[in-house]
Order: structure tokens, then sequence, then C-alpha cells
């Protein structure tokens, strides 16, 4: 049943964004925002909670609660283990999303809500001064991302295919302070 919401709402999503390109327009992807890349995250830094950064694996998108926003981690880092495994630390309205493996097909789609680094099965987006996050977030849901993994034996999306080149441009709009 959850996957057939998923669908739905990627079907919505796709629907009103194809209605405001035609309305007003187009504009290139890379004009929304910045990628945000992921790292690898050894055990022997797992299982700290108390720490002052998450770190969001792909399960903990699925913790309750972050249904839409990640509020929750499983783990959490400090600047010693953010220079240690040279993590990138991703600020508040960052998207993030699945890269490899099946769960790329889930098409889920989250909302950072505090600083947080992310691990190397997760990519993001974040928006540029120009860009909301919450309309770069429907955005990103209308798009399929299954449509656009390599056909290798473990599905991956390959930052070349990770979304159409263009972006329903009136949608952009100063994102709130």
């Amino acid at each position: 049943m959850k996957e057939y919401k998923d669908r739905v709402s990627v079907a919505a999503s796709r629907l009103i964004m194809n209605a405001a390109q035609d309305i007003w327009g187009t504009c290139a992807i890379q004009d929304l925002g910045t990628w945000a890349s992921g790292t690898g995250f050894p055990h022997s830094y797992q299982g700290y909670h108390d720490l002052p950064y998450l770190i969001c694996k792909v399960g903990d998108m699925n913790r309750p609660g972050n249904e839409i926003y990640i509020y929750s981690t499983e783990n959490t880092i400090d600047d010693a283990i953010v220079q240690a495994i040279n993590a990138r630390i991703h600020p508040p309205g960052t998207i993030i999303f699945p890269k490899i493996g099946g769960a790329i097909a889930t098409n889920k789609r989250r909302i950072l809500t505090r600083e947080t680094a992310i691990d190397n099965n997760v990519i993001g987006i974040v928006p540029n001064d120009s860009t909301d996050s919450e309309w770069l977030y429907h955005f990103l849901k209308s798009i399929d991302l299954a449509e656009y993994q390599s056909g290798t034996s473990v599905p991956s999306v390959k930052r070349r295919r990770r979304t159409p080149q263009q972006a329903a441009g009136h949608a952009r709009r100063r994102r709130q302070a």
C-alpha cells in the first residue's frame, strides 16, 4: 500500500510540475542548487547518539517521524569524526535521496532540518538562495529516479543522470529567511 501511495505522490507531483512548466517555462537544473555528496561511514565511528551532527543513512529515512523531514538518525557525529571520515556537513533545507540499490525505486526524498552529514549511499541538492527547499522537495518528488538509474547489477544513479535537465522556472522563489 505504501508503494502505491508513493507512486501516486510521484504521479501527482509530475502533473503539477508539467502544468507549471507549460505555463511558466523552464530553467537549467544547476540553477536550483548544488550537489550534496555523501561519505563512507565506517562501523568504528557508528553508535554515537548525542553528538552535535546527524549523519543520515538510507535506513534513517524510514524512521518514525522522518517521512518528509529528517528529525532523527540512528547515529550522530562530532567535528573530530567529520574530519576523520572527511564528511561534509549539509545545511538545513538540503533535499536528500537514495542513490544506490533498490532504494532508488522507492522514490524517497527528505528535507534536512539541521546540519547533517550523509553517507555515500545518499545524495542531495542544497537549494540556492533563489530556490525554496519545499518547492525543490516537491519538484524532486515528481521525478521517478528509477527511470534514470544505471543498468548494472547494483542499480545506481549517476551524477549526469540524476535528474532531468529542466525545471519549472516560475516555481523558483526566494527562500524564507
